[in-house]
């Protein structure tokens, strides 16, 4: 378990510096130009995943890991914030998916009309689903628990549709989506605006590694929900570890597609370059063997 908690407090670790990496670099001034819809989709998944993986992060920092699952209040924290975050995360990906399925079925639909339904949508379910597990834990005892990654969330059974059955949807929604951008792949490469290209292509990346990532914990609770007799079987090392990476490592995923984005590349490397522009003609001024024009040495001025 040792292990495992390092991986995922690695993997959380640099989730958590990506999801920022994007949060920060939204608002500099080379993003101004993408600082709109549907890029603001980005930045609340960002956000989402931030804190998502921060309770990764931090159950792996603490020294009593493990004791946290038996603790009343710890485990309560990490079962909300694992439910509430997770969901969330998964349903902000599933609105970047059915935003773009809407773009590209009509190039000429506003879009952005709908972002207060996918605020209702995402923060509404995220919260009802999360209300519903701690309740009926409070009543029959079996809403959340030890959920065998090292984290409290909810039990073994049907409750944990409350989470798979959206990412379930948004798996459709997204396959969906992908389909429809591979055959109108010839149409979106001819778009003059290239800024509108870029965009699709990189909503399109994001998802995709929604999909890549999330089919290993989802592989791996299925696999856990037919084996409940053989928990041995649904605990190998391959499954855990799957399952890890995929929960744990969407927010490194996200800021590597973030990073390749053309406007912000560009703004980067120039930023980049005028920084070592800078500090190269600082170090030529300290090094230089000639006194700057209308200054005396201290010798002269002695003299």
């Amino acid at each position: 378990m040792t292990v495992q908690y390092r991986v995922e407090g690695t993997l959380a670790g640099l989730s958590v510096l990506g999801s920022f990496f994007i949060i920060v670099s939204y608002w500099s001034p080379g993003m101004r130009a993408y600082r709109r819809h549907p890029i603001t989709l980005v930045l609340m998944l960002s956000c989402c995943d931030l804190l998502y993986s921060s309770g990764y992060l931090i159950t792996s920092l603490l020294s009593s890991s493990e004791l946290i699952q038996t603790h009343p209040v710890g485990c309560l924290l990490q079962a909300v914030g694992s439910q509430f975050f997770g969901l969330a995360s998964t349903s902000w990906n599933g609105a970047i998916s059915l935003n773009l399925l809407l773009t590209l079925k009509d190039p000429f639909r506003r879009t952005d009309q709908y972002v207060g339904l996918y605020h209702l949508w995402v923060w509404g379910l995220a919260g009802g689903t999360t209300a519903l597990m701690v309740l009926l834990h409070q009543f029959d005892n079996r809403g959340y628990g030890p959920s065998g990654d090292g984290m409290c969330w909810i039990e073994q059974g049907a409750l944990r549709l409350l989470f798979f059955g959206p990412l379930l949807a948004y798996f459709g929604i997204s396959l969906l989506t992908l389909t429809t951008a591979a055959i109108r792949i010839r149409n979106i490469s001819q778009i003059r605006n290239a800024t509108r290209r870029s965009l699709i292509f990189r909503m399109a990346l994001y998802s995709t590694a929604f999909v890549v990532l999330w089919s290993g914990p989802l592989v791996h609770r299925i696999v856990e929900h037919v084996d409940a007799d053989d928990p041995e079987r649904a605990e190998t090392p391959a499954l855990v570890y799957i399952n890890i990476v995929g929960s744990c490592g969407q927010g490194l995923v996200n800021s590597l597609i973030w990073l390749t984005t053309p406007t912000f590349y560009n703004s980067l490397k120039r930023q980049l370059l005028r920084l070592v522009g800078r500090l190269v003609g600082q170090y030529r001024r300290e090094h230089s063997p000639l006194l700057p024009a209308g200054r005396l040495s201290t010798e002269e001025e002695d003299d």
